[in-house]
């Protein structure tokens, strides 16, 4: 149970950061006095605890039943949106606090119609919020027909949360455990030990340390996670002299613990440390993890920048470290003049085979060693490489048999062609289902599947691009027969999908979502339009491809069901949608910054039979609804920053009411 509760599983260290996220000061603060907002958020919360408490059962069950793999796939789809979400109104925020404090000097002049575009991120937030709420509900929906039981996720006993708070002559929080609570925890031994700070000390106390020494037998689970404590005690190491051999588990994530105590290598019995933490001139070195050999699931070592001793890497061992499944290897930033040195560091952490994810952040060497991508990781189906600065050249990862998931990020490699697909094989990335690449400021050449003697990404479902701003070719054509998503943001100088000599509907055939945004040179999807099986479109800021809506042939997609066009602010649209533009299929509609329009077309909406949802979003010069009103099937209409056309749908007394009247939910008004 107690592995259970602190397994390295990827959704529920996801769905933990998302809690803290929705949780901080900040975010509580640039939504005070917003109740629709705040109101959604903290139904956000809810529904993602329900997901989480689902995730136990969904792993085990993943592995026999391909729909409850379906299931966790489309849940982390939401998860990355509501990530993306939060990642939003963490930057406003941020501007917001820096406005306060700027306040009365020449910068606030900068931020004096900050107020309004305050209210279209609100109006923005609240429906891309709904939108991941009613997603949440259609996956948790589902749990009684997948056979999905709920379950915490493992035992904790939040001592923290009974703690009162005193105050130290220094006037800082210090949190002191109540002896009723203390002995509780002592007495139910069954339950492993999880120590929580709410209060946020950097130190932990002093007679918590005695308390712990004194009841230590029945210690099992030692939590210090999303705390901020910065150092622990030197007994720590020492608990094996103080009668707690039996302490398993050690979880000290999102804490801000700068090193590790001396002696860690004493906790000989350790199977789970979620982070080893090499700080500066730190008394506790890599060397220790040697002397654990019992460490299984996730295991991240931060601080690699402070490596002096590449011996001590070696003693660390983890190549015989055969329960390890997720290793994250970390630098924390820095430069260096050694860039040998980085290499041979990262060449002794080399993991066992039987490693499942891996993960290099910041790693500052300019070649990586051979086993990063050796095809003996049959195992291995995550691989993530992030802010690798300084290397040009990718691992051959095509030769990987079981790799699913792969993702690039701020790398200088201007060309992924033969570096990366390895041995002469019959098929490269076999089993690769996700490909991400972002922060590609160089990139220019991919393969684009054409003359290739061999197989390629022969089940590779979802592409994510972006800030790749010098590729300005499309995407591999003719290979991507599985593929289901598109997502290519902020890639400038891309003027096509594909090669302007494929189709995209024969290039893609299985395709059902694209989604583009902030593509300023982008014009086409292919001379031949969009593929007929196609169910969810969305493009955002994308002038020049607005601009030729008329050649998408949208009204050929008789699948197309989801339609989202946002950010028309040079084009001359007065009047919109076109005649005979949109298919008659499409359910939910939404227009957003179309700067220019006047009217709806009622030509245009005409035939959509089918619609039920429509939302018009900052459209501030669009003053009145079609005179033949809007299609009977809508259930749902939202009119958020028109202020011509919300006062025109004012309940009762606005003269285009009788038009909406027959709709159940209609949400008029917000600036």
């Amino acid at each position: 149970m107690a592995a259970e509760m602190v397994g390295g599983a990827l959704l529920s260290s996801f769905l933990n950061v998302l809690f803290d996220r929705l949780a901080t000061k900040e975010v509580v603060d640039l939504f005070q006095g917003k109740k629709v907002i705040a109101n959604l958020l903290a139904e956000l919360k809810i529904r993602l605890l329900s997901a989480n408490s689902l995730l136990n059962d969904a792993e085990e069950k993943q592995f026999t039943d391909p729909n409850v793999k379906n299931w966790i796939e489309e849940l982390k789809e939401v998860l990355y949106k509501a990530d993306h979400v939060m990642d939003k109104i963490n930057t406003k925020a941020l501007r917001r606090k820096v406005k306060e404090g700027e306040s009365g000097s020449k910068v606030s002049k900068i931020f004096m119609s900050l107020p309004k575009l305050y209210s279209v991120f609100d109006n923005t937030v609240k429906f891309e919020i709904q939108e991941i709420l009613d997603r949440l509900k259609l996956l948790l929906d589902q749990n009684n027909s997948l056979g999905l039981k709920e379950g915490v996720r493992g035992k904790q006993l939040q001592l923290g949360s009974h703690a009162p708070l005193q105050s130290s002559k220094n006037g800082e929080s210090i949190l002191h455990m109540h002896d009723l609570v203390h002995d509780l925890a002592i007495r139910t031994s069954a339950l492993p030990l999880s120590i929580v700070s709410l209060y946020k000390p950097t130190l932990m106390p002093k007679n918590l340390q005695e308390k712990l020494q004194r009841g230590g037998d029945f210690l099992r689970v030692l939590s210090l996670s999303q705390s901020s404590i910065m150092e622990l005690p030197d007994s720590i190491g020492n608990l094996k002299h103080l009668r707690l051999i039996n302490l398993r588990h050690l979880v000290i994530t999102d804490t801000a613990l700068k090193q590790m105590p001396p002696h860690i290598c004493n906790l000989t019995n350790l199977q789970t440390l979620s982070n080893f933490i090499l700080g500066e001139n730190s008394v506790s070195r890599i060397k220790e993890l040697g002397a654990l050999p019992h460490l299984h699931g996730s295991l991240c070592i931060s601080g690699l920048k402070n490596v002096v001793d590449v011996g001590d890497v070696l003693e660390a061992d983890l190549k015989n470290k055969e329960c390890l499944t997720e290793l994250v290897l970390q630098w924390n930033g820095g430069e260096t003049n050694d860039t040998l040195k980085e290499r041979e560091v990262l060449n002794a952490l080399e993991p066992h085979r039987k490693l499942k994810k891996l993960i290099i952040e910041g790693y500052r060497g300019t070649i990586f060693p051979d086993w990063v991508a050796n095809q003996s990781f049959g195992d291995m189906v995550e691989v993530r490489l992030r802010d690798c600065r300084n290397c040009c050249l990718l691992p051959p990862f095509g030769q990987l048999p079981s790799l699913r998931e792969l993702e690039i990020r701020g790398m200088y490699v201007s060309s992924i062609e033969n570096e990366c697909f390895g041995a002469s094989l019959t098929m490269l990335f076999p089993s690769l289902e996700r490909l991400s690449m972002s922060d590609m400021s160089v990139l220019e050449r991919w393969p684009t599947g054409a003359n290739q003697e061999v197989g390629l990404f022969p089940r590779l479902k979802h592409i994510h691009l972006r800030s790749c701003n010098k590729l300005n070719v499309g995407l591999p054509a003719g290979c991507l027969s599985s593929l289901k998503s598109i997502e290519i943001w902020n890639c400038n100088t891309m003027v096509g999908v594909v090669p302007a000599s494929q189709e995209i509907g024969n290039a893609f055939p299985s395709l059902e979502s694209i989604d583009l945004r902030l593509c300023d040179n982008l014009e086409s999807f292919s001379e031949m339009g969009l593929p007929s099986n196609l169910k969810r479109l969305e493009i955002v800021i994308c002038e020049k491809l607005m601009a030729n809506r008329k050649n998408w042939n949208l009204q050929r997609l008789s699948n197309l069901q989801t339609l989202r066009l946002r950010g028309c602010e040079e084009l001359l649209v007065n009047s919109f949608p076109e005649e005979g533009l949109l298919p008659s299929a499409l359910t939910n509609f939404m227009i957003a910054s179309f700067s220019n329009l006047k009217a709806l077309n009622g030509k245009g909406f005409q035939h959509l039979t089918s619609l039920q949802k429509l939302a018009i979003i900052e459209c501030r010069r669009l003053e009145s609804l079609p005179e033949e009103g809007l299609p009977l099937s809508l259930s749902t209409l939202r009119i958020v920053g028109c202020p011509l056309l919300s006062e025109r749908c004012e309940r009762e007394t606005g003269e285009d009411w009788p038009k909406i009247q027959h709709i159940p939910t209609a949400e008029i008004g917000g600036k």
